[in-house]
């Protein structure tokens, strides 16, 4: 507990505004230390490399986490800012580590590449029907159709990858000692968070189930 009361003061007192549209890193050492060493036994019991992958955090507020290669695993500070346990924290490394570990990266590129395939044919396919038939509202109804298809399809997918890494994330901490009451209290937080309107909702939940799914 005094780790995490230590790295809250320090992130606290680096936190600074940031424009919504940019990604700016908080660079400390102390912190970054400290996210490793908290990290490193959920990296082994993943059997990833705990020196290649590092933990960084975001200058956001939002509630959020993320993977976008396989080197490095980033955290929202106002995640961060909402944990009040190692295991907490450790919870939501591992949850990010799983998605590196099951190849989830290359896999959702790949999905996405996909989606956007079928977007653009939906839409090539809705002109071609709205001229053929002479129907302007019907081929923009069909392109729309089809986008939002394509769209529901990936994120479909996107849920179950969540899903899975979540399976992961357990057994990881299982491997590594963890308690898994810091994976249930994070959940508790973002089942506050389902309880607002969409626009008030963070980022997270626009991707990942509900946390009753999970």
């Amino acid at each position: 507990m005094r780790i995490i009361n230590s790295f809250i003061v320090l992130l606290t007192l680096f936190l600074t505004p940031a424009p919504a549209t940019a990604i700016s890193l908080l660079r400390d050492s102390d912190i970054e230390h400290a996210l490793q060493q908290l990290a490193r036994p959920i990296l082994q019991a993943a059997d990833l490399p705990s020196e290649r992958v590092k933990v960084l955090v975001v200058d956001d507020l939002q509630l959020n986490a993320f993977v976008i290669d396989n080197h490095h695993i980033f955290l929202n500070a106002g995640m961060v800012l909402k944990t009040n346990s190692a295991s907490m924290l450790q919870s939501i490394i591992a949850h990010e580590a799983a998605h590196i570990a099951n190849g989830h990266i290359a896999r959702r590129a790949k999905n996405i590449k996909t989606a956007r395939s079928a977007a653009g044919f939906g839409m090539a396919l809705g002109i071609v029907a709205g001229a053929a038939g002479g129907n302007v509202a019907l081929g923009t109804g069909l392109a729309i159709g089809l986008n939002s298809s394509a769209e529901l399809n990936y994120l479909a997918y996107n849920r179950s990858e969540e899903s899975s890494a979540d399976q992961s994330a357990m057994q990881y901490m299982r491997r590594a000692g963890v308690s898994l009451q810091g994976m249930a209290d994070v959940l508790e937080i973002f089942s506050g968070q389902e309880s607002l309107l969409p626009a008030r909702q963070d980022t997270y939940l626009r991707s990942h189930p509900l946390s009753r799914e999970r």
